[in-house]
């Protein structure tokens, strides 16, 4: 196993990373979102209508893909990443991440997950930290549309298993900041964070070791 630098052409900070198919790349970061056409072996720098840090990136299938960023700023493209619009301003708070599959788009700021069910049409608010002083969740992930898992600050782990309705908090397997969540299957997923901590689970997050 090998990796090899790649130009992109630019300078910024690059945040996020998403594949359309085994040949068609997205890159988003500080101020831009990059297309590649030659699975990122070369780049071109896509128009974008605002210049904000982008933290996020994720396609619900291989035309609409959503880009998300400072000041709760949701971009929506509909051409496989030729072109962007703004799609909505869903909350006054930076937006770090973002899953999508169909129509329904969930996105995560520094202690909220939002959801929409129409593809970035309208909002609901599903998770909250503020009666926790806010505590820090800094990724999402999900297997299915129903199933999903966010993690945070102090080992803080979230689980729904119907589409977000319900959140509940899970036993901690760390004490440690958990930065990202990936799931290999509806049962096994990993959670990894601060001084080198992978968590696993088995049984679709309700237990982690």
């Amino acid at each position: 196993v090998s990796w090899s630098i790649q130009s992109s052409g630019v300078t910024n900070t690059l945040q996020d990373v998403t594949f359309l198919n085994p040949r068609k790349v997205i890159v988003v970061g500080d101020g831009l979102i990059l297309r590649s056409k030659k699975d990122g072996s070369s780049w071109e720098r896509v128009e974008i209508p605002v210049q904000i840090p982008l933290w996020g990136i994720s396609f619900s299938n291989p035309q609409t893909g959503y880009a998300v960023g400072l000041n709760g700023t949701v971009l929506q493209s509909g051409d496989a990443g030729k072109s962007w619009r703004i799609l909505a301003n869903v909350t006054s708070y930076p937006l770090y991440d973002v899953w999508s599959d169909k129509n329904v788009v969930y996105v995560l700021s520094g202690h909220e997950v939002l959801q929409s069910t129409d593809g970035g049409k309208n909002w609901v608010k599903q998770l909250s930290t503020e009666s926790m002083n806010y505590l820090s969740i800094s990724a999402l992930g999900f297997f299915n549309t129903t199933f999903g898992i966010t993690v945070g600050q102090n080992g803080t782990i979230f689980r729904t298993t119907n589409s977000g309705n319900v959140w509940e908090n899970y036993l901690r397997g760390s004490q440690e900041d958990l930065n990202s969540i990936a799931f290999a299957d509806s049962k096994v997923g990993l959670a990894v964070g601060n001084n080198g901590t992978i968590l696993r689970t088995s049984d679709a997050g309700a237990h982690w070791i």
